[in-house]
């Protein structure tokens, strides 16, 4: 999701696939949501970031391959992502150029567009061009030499739950308490752009925001109070569909070992002490 690449982005999955020595290209979706120059950042540093660690993996040499894509300009992006595709047909076999079929698939979490490339792709092709299969795979030749491998898409992720929900991996109208995880999203949204969105007054904190869109979407309790729960999940479902302007600054943090070994030794130190 272009709106939050580092946030919709998966490395344990990336690792997965370098791992198996399979080439990976990733697709900045729903470009169309942020400024086109934040879009060409993020290309750029996503860009030199796989090649960082193809070189940690020494591989060096091996280009990092991201591309945009955007129902915008649908026809543009798919010329975009063919085109990277029918390079990968130009093989080596036994040391000799050769065009080689290749097979991909699209992987990632739910609600960054998986379904919408895959319609996409597979509408240049009709479905008789599908490959019956056992499994939960289908396959649809697009070209002589290339197959895109219809996936689920869905896999299970360590990382923190607030993340997977604000991306719509669970069910928000079944959240118990919906309040820490709107807050969380109202932290990293620009209160300017929610005033507009939403055409309420000015806040001060979180709690502030979601008691001023309660009322204005006339959810209350009895007696009058605004209804923080309700109020929580319409701002996540909205953040979901796409309504809410959004766009994160390009730049990729990770934690270094060092520093968490550092760490270690303070607190170990504090404890002596």
């Amino acid at each position: 999701d272009a709106r939050d690449p580092m946030g919709s982005r998966s490395l344990e999955i990336e690792q997965e696939v370098l791992n198996k020595n399979k080439t990976l290209v990733l697709v900045l979706n729903k470009t169309d949501l942020i400024p086109a120059d934040n879009a060409a950042e993020w290309v750029k540093l996503l860009k030199n970031d796989l090649e960082i660690i193809y070189k940690i993996m020494e591989k060096n040499g091996v280009e990092g391959h991201v591309v945009c894509f955007t129902q915008n300009s649908k026809e543009d992006s798919l010329a975009n992502l063919l085109n990277l595709l029918k390079k990968f047909c130009k093989g080596i076999v036994n040391g000799k150029k050769k065009k080689i079929s290749i097979k991909f698939g699209i992987i990632g979490f739910p609600n960054v567009g998986k379904k919408s490339i895959i319609k996409s792709i597979k509408e240049l092709k009709p479905t008789d061009d599908e490959v019956s299969s056992k499994t939960a795979v289908r396959e649809v030749l697009l070209t002589k030499r290339i197959t895109l491998l219809d996936l689920a898409g869905t896999f299970v992720s360590k990382e923190a739950s607030d993340s997977v929900i604000l991306r719509g991996k669970l069910d928000v109208e079944s959240l118990f308490n919906p309040l820490p995880f709107a807050e969380n999203l109202i932290s990293k949204l620009n209160d300017k752009d929610l005033i507009r969105f939403y055409r309420i007054a000015a806040f001060e904190t979180p709690k502030d925001f979601l008691a001023n869109l309660a009322k204005k979407a006339g959810k209350l309790l009895k007696g009058g109070s605004p209804d923080l729960s309700t109020a929580a999940k319409i701002l996540i479902l909205d953040w979901n569909a796409g309504k809410i302007p959004y766009h994160s600054p390009a730049v990729i943090e990770y934690e270094s070992g060092e520093e968490e070994e550092e760490e270690k030794e303070e607190e170990e130190s504090m404890e002596d002490e």
